[in-house]
């Protein structure tokens, strides 16, 4: 009875143990835009090791360019990121992958209160 419980269970383990599924396919290393901020414009170049994000980037508006330390995590396809800015509080984005190149999802801090928002991998180039 014990060896028909532990076959049962090795399925379940191993699947717990590792992603499976077309999620894990998407990169999140790479520059992204944001491309639907009424004023501001975000761009963000990340990378992934282990799981663990971390990156620079910029915001821009109308009056001025504040620089971007990023830092998160990334459970495919969930993006979890805290964008950094001296003298201003940290702006949290929550979101998931749409496809390879769209994250889509929302910002909270720093004037944003879940503002929707979709970032665009930039093509090498421009």
């Amino acid at each position: 009875m014990k060896r028909a419980i532990f076959i049962l269970m090795v399925p379940l383990l191993l699947g717990a143990c590792g992603s499976t599924g077309p999620d894990d396919s998407h990169s999140l290393n790479g520059e992204w835009e944001s491309s639907d901020l009424d004023s501001d414009e975000i761009r963000m170049t990340i990378s992934v090791t282990n799981r663990e994000v971390t990156g620079h980037g910029s915001i821009t508006n109308n009056f001025s360019t504040l620089a971007l330390t990023i830092d998160g995590i990334y459970v495919p396809p969930s993006v979890s990121l805290n964008l950094g800015m001296e003298r201003f509080d940290d702006i949290n984005f929550e979101g998931s992958f749409e496809d390879d190149n769209t994250l889509s999802g929302t910002l909270r801090g720093s004037g944003y209160q879940a503002q929707a928002v979709t970032f665009t991998r930039v093509e090498e180039g421009n």
